[in-house]
């Protein structure tokens, strides 16, 4: 589409210059005045008689003026008087005239010549000025001057600028922490429940430094010293043993066969949870310790996980502290079905994790003033999202999250919308948090359209964007579209035309993102299309008037010009199930105007630009049975004699070959996961054909005319194999209907062929 209008620019660029160049830049070419007829030309003599009529009229009153003026000139004082009096007429129909007019230069002038006009009167005699019109009875009110103008447009700028600036600055304004109730603090320093599995005994090395400690040394130290209050020398060795953590895999392990994340948790147990230094290498080492894949084969203790929680509430002042708490929580409950039900599993302590993590995003948001500080609050806002992603992987971790993480994940979105692993790292956290009816519902009518809108329009100018986050942003729009109750509430945004549109346009043909915006269109009109949607029609006729078919019929051809002798690609082959399965969803809308939509395409002059000719080719090229089965239906209703165009699309299918796909192509209808109802559809397409050809010619009228002797043994192939494959066990009625039909008729072809031979 960028293309096609650049072409049209430089071709109006070059009929300009060409005028221009003829000395008729502002005229219109004589090609386009012949256009006119002779009799409803004015410019050519074919004036209407009020026109004529006017035009003598001015002609007359012009002489008599010149008339006039000759005579006053002359010294004639009658003369002078009366030519005094038009002249005081004329410029007053001037004034009246350029009231009345949308040109905004006349209005100095105009005002010029009032002001000029009592000096005037003076000079030619009181009896001249009663025809003059004062400037308030003409003055037009929709004049404004060029500072008015200025001011105006800098408002509207302003108003627009002020609302977005708005809403982005209340994204990035940090919520205050409130801080529990002294009743809830009791509450919490009196729950500290001991930890039963933290039970190793023995002695440590005197002759070694905690530097050159192995694993098991360095766990006895931690186990045996967890109370101490040389907080120093912990923090030391909980560093020690994250660095053989993150050695490599073999150490990991052997932390946790030894117990390892029970008794770092148990230093926060101690005490340990309210020094800062301590806490921020407990979570350092328990993230490096959890990288590793057996990790959910060793869960902790469940009281353990209070401990987490209190550590993070005892030293939320610090933004490196959250987010090095936060990355612990994120691989602390990555792929670990246990630790995540400890935290959404009921326990009221437990779950005060999640509210520590929607605080400290709220927190520690974004900083305008200090860049570092900003730079801190990226990575808070990224390790959060990426802890809300793993605790909301379950329906229950959704629930707890709930619209109010909605909300601060959306509002991290906006305050960092130009960063995109803050982006990425939000819309995963969406992704799973919207498969719960309740927050897609809220993150729909929070806006949530509106800022995917602003993303994308952002990538667009900056050079096309990260094909992840576009992806995901489809997979989002497609979980809420699965939905019926939620997908209608997505048609009813202005935005999701535009979100489709922007993510089609900047996608390359056969790309991932290509075929995942192509899901989400398809599950959108699937879930809505079985009743009349009146919004759901709206969002198809914009994408249509957007270019849509434009782009799925450019689709299939850049497919058809790929080399055929090479394996189709399987997401081609997925792209162009999806093109007809939306192509199909026109075809049957419930709405006589989406559905006439479909053949507007049909020219009897040009068979190939049919839109859903197209998909002969590609049924071909990439056979499946989702292509198959979208291809027939669309077909089958296309026929449908009630359209308007029945019989013209019945002649420019019949001429790009769809009787060769159906008959001579056996693939598709052998194939062994084929839906039995595409071969219905199929064998009522041949019928229909069979039909119109012994109508035709008994009416003596053969309008569409095909050799039914050629076809007459692919027809016979394709009954024998429905009634020895398909029919006995079919549960499809539609195929157990049409077979016997089909039959029926092939057993009159001879006869037709004798009577009608051709």
């Amino acid at each position: 589409l960028l293309e096609q209008q650049r072409k049209n620019a430089e071709q109006e660029r070059r009929k300009h210059e060409e005028m221009a160049a003829a000395g008729a830049f502002s005229v219109a070419p004589d090609a386009e005045l012949d256009a006119v007829g002779d009799d409803n030309d004015d410019e050519k003599g074919g004036a209407s008689a009020r026109m004529q009529l006017e035009i003598l009229k001015r002609a007359n009153n012009f002489r008599a003026r010149q008339t006039l003026k000759e005579k006053a000139q002359q010294g004639d004082a009658q003369a002078q008087a009366q030519f005094a009096e038009l002249e005081q007429d004329r410029k007053a129909q001037q004034k009246a005239q350029a009231a009345q007019s949308g040109y905004k230069g006349r209005k100095q002038s105009v005002q010029n010549e009032n002001q000029q006009q009592p000096t005037q009167g003076q000079g030619q005699g009181q009896g001249q000025g009663q025809n003059v019109i004062p400037t308030s009875a003409f003055s037009n009110k929709q004049w404004k001057s060029d500072d008015q103008i200025a001011k105006e447009k800098g408002n509207k700028n302003l108003k627009w600028k002020q609302e977005q600036e708005a809403k982005v600055a209340a994204a990035r304004k940090p919520k205050m922490w409130q801080q529990p109730s002294e009743a809830e603090m009791a509450k919490l320093d009196a729950h500290r429940p001991a930890l039963t599995t933290v039970n190793m005994v023995g002695a440590l090395p005197t002759n070694k430094e905690c530097s050159d400690y192995d694993v098991d040394e360095l766990l006895l130290y931690l186990t045996l010293n967890a109370a101490s209050q040389n907080t120093f020398e912990l923090k030391s060795c909980v560093g020690y043993l994250a660095k053989r953590a993150q050695s490599g895999e073999p150490a990991r392990q052997h932390i946790l066969q030894r117990n390892g994340l029970n008794i770092l948790l148990n230093l926060l147990a101690c005490g340990g949870d309210s020094d800062i230094a301590v806490s921020m290498s407990c979570c350092r080492a328990i993230q490096l310790v959890c990288e590793s894949p057996s990790a959910p084969q060793y869960p902790v203790e469940k009281a353990a996980v209070f401990y987490l929680s209190t550590a993070m509430r005892n030293s939320f002042g610090n933004p490196i502290f959250c987010y090095t708490a936060f990355n612990c929580v994120c691989n602390f409950t990555h792929n670990n079905d246990a630790h995540r039900d400890y935290i959404v599993g009921g326990d009221e302590f437990n779950g005060k994790i999640v509210d520590y993590i929607l605080e400290g995003m709220n927190r520690f948001r974004y900083s305008e003033d200090d860049i570092t500080q900003n730079h801190h609050c990226e990575k808070v806002q990224i390790s959060a999202m990426l802890a809300l992603q793993n605790i909301a992987a379950t329906p229950r971790g959704r629930s707890l999250i709930g619209t109010a993480g909605v909300e601060v994940v959306l509002d991290g979105f906006l305050a960092h919308v130009e960063n995109n692993a803050v982006v990425s790292a939000a819309l995963g956290t969406l992704i799973n948090l919207c498969a719960d009816k309740g927050n897609a519902q809220h993150f729909v009518r929070n806006d949530g359209l509106g800022y995917l809108l602003n993303h994308l329009q952002m990538d667009s100018f900056g050079g096309g964007g990260d094909d992840k986050i576009k992806i995901t942003i489809c997979r989002i729009l497609r979980n809420i579209a699965l939905e019926a109750e939620t997908a209608q509430m997505l048609v009813q945004q202005e935005e999701l035309d535009d979100v489709v549109t922007a993510l089609l346009i900047n996608a390359d043909y056969g790309s991932r993102v290509f075929d995942e915006t192509l899901q989400l269109t398809t599950a959108l009109v699937s879930t809505l299309q079985r009743d009349y949607n009146q919004d759901l029609n709206r969002v198809m006729h914009n994408l249509y008037d957007k270019g849509l078919f434009a782009i799925l019929c450019d689709a299939l051809d850049s497919d058809a010009e790929q080399e055929h002798d090479k394996q189709p690609n399987p997401l081609v082959v997925e792209i162009h199930a999806h093109i007809a399965a939306i192509l199909n969803a026109y075809v049957l809308s419930k709405n006589v105007d989406i559905r006439g939509l479909i053949f507007e395409s049909a020219d009897e002059y040009d068979a190939h630009s049919f839109v859903p000719g197209k998909l002969i080719g590609a049924a071909h090229r990439t056979p499946s049975a989702a292509l198959a089965y979208s291809t027939n239906s669309i077909f089958f209703h296309c026929l449908d004699e009630a359209l308007p165009k029945a019989t013209l699309v019945r002649k420019l299918l019949l001429e790009l070959g769809i009787l060769d796909y159906l008959l001579k192509n056996t693939k598709w209808y052998r194939a062994p996961d084929v839906h039995d109802n595409a071969i219905a559809l199929g064998c009522g397409i041949v019928l229909y054909y069979l039909q119109t050809w012994y109508v035709e010619r008994q009416s003596n009228a053969i309008v569409c005319d095909w050799d039914l002797a050629h076809y007459k043994s692919y027809i016979e192939a394709l009954n024998d194999y429905i009634k020895s494959q398909k029919l006995a066990g079919t549960p499809s009625q539609q195929l157990q209907q049409t077979q016997p039909k089909l039959e029926q008729f092939i057993k009159a072809i001879p006869v037709l062929l004798k009577k009608y031979p051709q």
